[in-house]
């Protein structure tokens, strides 16, 4: 045994004594090759949110949004128009005030606002409207609520609030000992303009720049009320700001079942109908909150300038895309 060559000092295996390519010689041979394309990354624009028109502020806010904030502006009183909103100079809303009101503030808007533009749009709202308070009036998908005590036959209205909103509105807080609201729990995830109007509104101080008093760390009184429907829920974003949510097309117009369940789609005022009966009407529902500018009765004009332009503005679309069909 040669105990003079210790192990391994013989010769290397072969792969051992290939040329040694370190990682600049690579790139120098590959650098023959046609090179990648430079790619021109640009940072998309901000949306441009404008508010034409007067608007007053430190009000009392309330923001229509979704089904349920279209619905309920039909039971409004007549109001008048103070601002239209408009993003990249399409119209996404009204600003109007109730007869004879100072101190409410109505807000109308298209549901289909695009993703990115959502931030910019609250924030502008929240910013320039300053509001005293906020209130939020949108739906939730009752079918793909994730709960163990809501049920389909006599669904509630789930609420989430502000820490500031001190003291809570009285009569929510006795529809919430029956049974009639209860709060918006995880895992339950709420996400577009409703989210982003909350948002916005919570974070904004509750007292104006310009304003000598101390601010307030609290941010704004802020209340979303979300009203159940059984219509399919719209995309977060839509390509058109006037795209005909699935609640008013022709196959789900009628899509909200009333107390008597699913068997009674075919009622027009629906699950919408029963709700507005069980919590908003009555001397203890929250219409009693609402004197300022909820009527409670659908009439002709009714919410005139709130919603108007919207529908005339999806039925020009309708027109133009069947149109199109047949070109």
């Amino acid at each position: 045994m040669d105990v003079d060559n210790p192990i391994g000092a013989g010769r290397g295996p072969s792969y051992a004594l290939e040329e040694d390519i370190s990682d600049d010689d690579e790139w120098q041979q590959s650098s023959d090759e046609p090179a990648l394309p430079s790619l021109d990354i640009t940072t998309a624009k901000d949306a441009k949110i404008t508010i034409n028109g007067n608007v007053n502020t430190r009000t009392h806010v309330v923001f229509f949004v979704a089904e349920a904030g279209e619905r309920i502006a039909k039971l409004a009183k007549k109001s008048s128009l103070q601002a239209t909103v408009q993003i990249d100079n399409q119209q996404a809303g009204t600003i109007t005030t109730p007869p004879g009101s100072t101190t409410t503030t109505l807000v109308h808007l298209s549901p289909s606002i695009p993703l990115a533009s959502l931030h910019p749009l609250t924030t502008k709202l929240i910013t320039t409207l300053a509001p005293s308070s906020v209130l939020i009036l949108s739906s939730y998908h009752l079918p793909s609520y994730l709960s163990k005590t809501i049920h389909n036959e006599n669904p509630p209205i789930l609420y989430l609030r502000s820490t500031s909103l001190s003291p809570p509105q009285t009569n929510l807080t006795q529809l919430e000992k029956r049974g009639l609201v209860q709060p918006f729990l995880p895992p339950n995830l709420l996400h577009g303009l409703p989210a982003s109007l909350l948002t916005s509104s919570v974070l904004h101080s509750s007292r104006s720049p310009s304003s000598t008093e101390k601010v307030t760390e609290k941010g704004t009184e802020t209340l979303l009320l979300l009203f159940p429907t059984t219509s399919v829920p719209d995309p977060v974003s839509s390509s058109s700001l006037y795209a005909t949510p699935h609640w008013q097309s022709s196959m789900h117009q009628r899509g909200l079942y009333d107390a008597g369940g699913p068997t009674a789609i075919s009622d027009p005022d629906g699950l919408f109908g029963s709700v507005l009966r069980r919590v908003v009407g009555g001397q203890e529902g929250l219409g009693r909150d609402w004197d300022d500018w909820f009527e409670g009765s659908q009439r002709e004009g009714g919410a005139e300038e709130g919603f108007k332009w919207l529908d005339e503005r999806r039925r020009k679309e309708r027109r133009e895309n069947t149109s199109s069909m047949f070109l």
